[in-house]
């Protein structure tokens, strides 16, 4: 299936290295458990196929440039980073991009393989908004995998998680999940 995952930036000031590893897209779905802190996760398999971000930042300002980018990380070659700097009352910055050949994030995450693995780097400020379009394999009938969140949920409820991680206040927080496919 393909997804589009939505974000928004909440920090208060430019944040570079929000650093995006497996686990992290593969905690992007779960179902909470019990009402408690834990919950259950519904991807399996996860691969990115674009990324979006648009740099909303200091929007009154016709003299503070904005910049945004996203480097993609490879254990098999140079890493490669996209930028975009403007004047966000003017023009906003705006970049779009797939990942590279090679890159980690060309490739599938898998539950279980190297989930730590940081695929990329993202450098933003607060207000900026991230499209990652993902195509998902959701559990089915594999053994369940749990992981903790900061905050109790409610039983069975659906919830999509931070970009940059369970709870993660100052990072990505998710906004919308639209179906592609």
């Amino acid at each position: 299936m393909r997804r589009k995952f939505r974000f928004e930036s909440l920090v208060s000031s430019a944040n570079t290295g929000n650093q995006i590893t497996r686990g992290n897209l593969l905690n992007l779905l779960f179902v909470n458990l019990a009402g408690s802190t834990t919950n259950a996760r519904l991807i399996a398999g996860i691969k990115v196929v674009r990324f979006e971000m648009w740099g909303l930042t200091n929007a009154s300002s016709t003299q503070n440039l904005g910049t945004i980018s996203i480097e993609w990380l490879s254990q098999f070659g140079p890493s490669l980073e996209v930028s975009d700097t403007a004047i966000p009352s003017i023009r906003p910055p705006y970049i779009s991009s797939t990942p590279p050949p090679q890159s980690a994030a060309s490739f599938w995450s898998l539950t279980g393989q190297n989930e730590s693995e940081v695929l990329f780097q993202l450098s933003s400020s607060s207000g900026n908004i991230v499209d990652i379009v993902l195509d998902v394999i959701l559990f089915d009938g594999e053994s369940q995998v749990n992981f903790t969140t900061s905050a109790s949920g409610s039983a069975g409820t659906l919830y999509m998680g931070y970009l940059t991680g369970p709870g993660n206040a100052n990072g990505f927080v998710p906004i919308s999940y639209i179906s592609l496919t």
